[in-house]
């Protein structure tokens, strides 16, 4: 008889879980992975491109 360990599994994320994938973001919204990835994609990239130090240490080669 095989022995199912699913119930003994618990949640990883910290977060609170509003069900089907969606998750509370920052201020109490709602966010889904899936549906707001071009949005994530952006910050994300801002964020490289204000930290890169190497970008802030040579000038642009392009202008």
């Amino acid at each position: 008889m095989p022995i199912s360990i699913a119930p003994l599994l618990a949640r990883q994320s910290p977060s609170p879980s509003y069900g089907h994938g969606w998750i509370m973001g920052k201020q109490g919204k709602r966010w889904h992975p899936a549906w707001q990835q071009t949005t994530l994609t952006q910050h994300r990239n801002a964020k490289i491109k204000e930290s890169s130090w190497l970008l802030k240490l040579l000038p642009p080669l392009w202008k």
